[in-house]
């Protein structure tokens, strides 16, 4: 059953003002209001929610000009008519089909810390590197050395110039090619050779406390309890400035304003045993299958473990999976344990808060109260990401933006197939 509630918390400050004789006065709310939407279905799940609130606060202005121009509890007028700016200018809702199953396979709790099968077969990769990396050294030590200590040459003269220029100019290119072609060989071994073996031997220095992780999900099941889990996304910060007329009814004012935005979003998903999850538990009292079991889920040595390890071992598979996602796939599917998913919940916190600062008032301002001069709003919002699973059996191929690591990968293996054409 969905059932809204609303607040309203603002005070009400009536503004009297007397110009050139004409007495006039409004009212003018301070403070915050908001509302709420939710889903009434139990307590331990995680229902569909909204919550809007806002806030206005601002300084209110005394003072008297003359017997037949004042002001009493006035509110600058573009405060107090301005809409407060939305939280949600920024946020982007993502696709939710690839959302859904990227979260479903990053929270899943069998997760291993570590594929060890996959880190064995690309440790076969790991000699070369090590033999290669002494040379590559040596090579640009030599080359700086040889730049460095090289005397400057006089610019060709007379007939020989033109013939010396060409001469560079073919060298340059050439020279160009090599680059172009040991630049993007270093930059792909460095992306699928150094980098993931540091993060393996991290993950490897970890294991202990991955094997504790994992220990821990195992006694929490066997005790008949829900695992909780959270991917967080990257948050979004920004800032938008503005200055202008803030007053002209009763004076002239400036101001300069600031808007802060910062967006956060994560996915909490909930796994819950089932009654096939008992059976392939082994019993309470049996501390050295608990940990071998615990040890084997850290390590990815379980079915689904081996089946991933085999596809990221497989030529290009990483570039099948910008397109199709099947390694995703993989991961989300695996299941060794039996597990249901109880909920998986897209979260955001957006908030935006707008800082004015008045750069002129009159002289004839006595006295002020209240402020200071800011708005803000805030918005919760929860969305259920189970029927995305269901819509949608397997993730749909994705067309991606390519992010700057991707369109380095594709640039260095571009810059050696054209060396290698070049040669040829």
């Amino acid at each position: 059953m969905t059932r809204y509630r609303s607040y309203d918390r603002r005070v009400n400050v009536p503004s009297q003002v007397v110009k050139n004789g004409a007495p006039a006065s409004w009212d003018q709310f301070i403070g915050e209001y908001g509302s709420c939407e939710d889903v009434e279905d139990g307590w331990d799940k995680e229902n569909p929610f909204l919550l809007d609130r806002r806030r206005r606060n601002m300084i209110l202005y005394n003072g008297v000009k003359a017997s037949n121009y004042k002001v009493t509890n006035y509110a600058l007028t573009a405060l107090r008519i301005s809409a407060i700016p939305s939280a949600d200018k920024y946020a982007v809702d993502p696709n939710w089909s690839d959302l859904a199953f990227q979260a479903r396979a990053n929270t899943n709790p069998q997760k291993p810390g570590i594929n060890l099968p996959a880190f064995l077969g690309e440790g076969l990769s790991i000699p070369p590197m090590l033999m290669d990396l002494p040379l590559l050294l040596c090579g640009a030590g030599k080359r700086f050395l040889k730049r460095a200590g090289r005397p400057a040459r006089k610019p060709p003269q007379g007939l020989y110039q033109g013939a010396s220029t060409a001469g560079k100019v073919a060298k340059g290119l050439a020279a160009a090619r090599h680059a172009a072609a040991e630049t993007g060989s270093q930059y792909v071994g460095a992306q699928f050779g150094w980098k993931p073996l540091v993060g393996d031997l991290m993950a490897m220095l970890d294991l202990q406390r991955s094997i504790a992780r994992q220990l821990e999900l195992l006694l929490r099941l066997l005790d008949g309890r829900s695992i909780r889990s959270r991917m967080i996304l990257p948050t979004t910060s920004k800032t938008d400035t503005g200055s202008g007329i803030v007053e002209s009814y009763m004076w002239i004012s400036n101001a300069t304003w600031t808007d802060v935005y910062r967006i956060k979003e994560w996915v909490t998903s909930r796994w819950a045993p089932t009654f096939v999850t008992r059976y392939l538990l082994p019993d309470l009292s049996d501390s050295e299958a608990l940990i071998g079991l615990a040890m084997r889920l850290a390590t990815g040595m379980t079915r689904m473990g081996l089946m991933q390890a085999l596809w990221e071992l497989l030529p290009w598979s990483w570039l099948f999976d910008w397109w199709f996602n099947f390694g995703r796939l993989l991961a989300g599917l695996g299941n060794s344990l039996a597990l249901q998913l109880e909920s998986l919940s897209f979260q955001r916190t957006s908030r935006v808060t707008r800082y004015y600062a008045v750069t002129s008032l009159p002289s004839w301002i006595t006295s002020s109260s209240g402020g200071p001069n800011e708005f803000s709003h805030l918005r919760l919002y929860r969305k259920d990401l189970r029927p995305y699973l269901v819509l949608s059996p397997i993730p749909a191929p994705t067309l991606p933006l390519l992010t700057g690591r991707q369109c380095g990968i594709l640039g260095g293996l571009l810059a050696q197939a054209q060396s290698t054409g070049f040669r040829r």
